[in-house]
């Protein structure tokens, strides 16, 4: 799921963004098709050909098309202005400018770019591919979709290096993705997304926050681990589900199909569950959380471990205090159901303290 999320829309679709292959650039030259007009000139810098009106050109498989074009022959220098669309097969971008520098190997697209390839798209005020160095840059209102997974990801700068598999996103990103089968939607924010391809990791970074239904949870740092569907939240974490709340130093989230199954929490870790007349207490150096289809069905508490429960049955009411090594709690339907202390060599306490009526 969060390799869905992440990893999946942030680098394969930067990876896709180049329209124009360095190698069918090298062996193919521009080809005029079609313009209105054509003005050609002689200045100190060589040759200059501008083209005007319902231009198009062709480079290998890589169809051009724009209302204007300036060609600096010995430069390998061109610029398409005013409605520019380049198709290559299998990719169309759309911009109000598109200047290529053959020379450094740079292409840059400037004014409502648009690059769209299968099913997904961006959006950007600027794009700068550099071919040398195999990277991609886009800049200013970015936007990346994939129409088919439903997620989309905003920012105001993304970066892909192909070579290294590595991208980010920046700019107080804003991560969202829909479920197609049930509606539910799941919002990842922070002030930095990296992702690494090879290791199916993406770390966001700073004021992170995630929701998910009645799932919430912010800390300092989240790092996701895609083929584990784990989510690990350290600095300062705490996740809100349904009417528990836990913290510790650090917590690893399961989610896996949209769905919370349970997670750890190391190091003070605490859980506070309420309603509306009590509230179960929870503590302990570890806390294991076993759920399935965001339900708690177990939690295990370990390493002096304390439990603060309340007792509201028909005949009997009130509050139990427990220690002891290990504390298991059975869950049923979100309500507990039944309790386990153990101890090694033995030691555990209990108390129970009567509601006064």
């Amino acid at each position: 799921m969060i390799k869905t999320i992440l990893t999946l829309s942030l680098l394969f679709l930067i990876n896709e963004l180049n329209v124009q292959s360095q190698e069918v650039q090298k062996k193919e030259k521009l080809k005029l098709i079609h313009a209105d007009s054509l003005v050609s000139n002689k200045i100190d810098i060589g040759d200059v050909t501008t083209l005007y009106g319902n231009v198009k050109l062709v480079q290998g498989e890589a169809e051009l098309q724009c209302q204007k074009a300036i060609l600096y022959r010995n430069r390998r220098f061109a610029i398409l202005e005013r409605k520019v669309q380049i198709f290559d097969g299998q990719h169309t971008l759309w911009a109000d400018k598109v200047e290529y520098n053959g020379e450094k190997s740079i292409e840059t697209a400037t004014g409502n770019v648009r690059i769209k390839t299968d099913n997904r798209e961006l959006t950007a005020e600027k794009v700068v591919y550099d071919q040398s160095q195999k990277t991609t840059a886009a800049f200013g209102k970015v936007i990346i979709q994939d129409l088919v997974e439903r997620v989309v990801l905003y920012g105001e700068e993304a970066f892909y290096d192909k070579p290294k598999d590595y991208a980010y996103l920046k700019g107080t990103p804003h991560a969202v993705r829909i479920d197609s089968a049930t509606g539910e939607k799941i919002t990842i924010d922070g002030l930095r997304i990296d992702a690494w391809g090879g290791q199916d990791k993406v770390v966001v970074t700073d004021s992170v926050k995630i929701v998910k239904a009645d799932l919430k949870a912010h800390c300092g740092r989240g790092i996701f681990l895609a083929k584990k569907d784990t989510l690990k939240l350290m600095d300062s974490p705490v996740v809100k589900q349904k009417r528990h709340h836990m913290k510790g130093d650090s917590i690893d989230i399961c989610i896996r199909n949209m769905d919370f199954n349970g997670g750890i929490l190391r190091g003070k870790a605490e859980i506070i569950s309420q309603d509306s007349t009590t509230q179960d207490e929870l503590r302990g150096n570890r806390i294991n959380i076993i759920a399935q289809n965001d339900t708690i069905k177990e939690v295990q508490v370990t390493g002096q471990a304390t439990s603060i429960y309340y007792i509201q049955e028909e005949n009997e009411t009130g509050k139990n205090l427990l220690t002891g090594d290990q504390i298991n709690l059975i869950f049923k339907n979100d309500s507990l159901k039944n309790v386990n202390v153990f101890s090694n060599p033995g030691l555990c306490t209990g108390e129970y303290i009567p509601k006064q009526e």
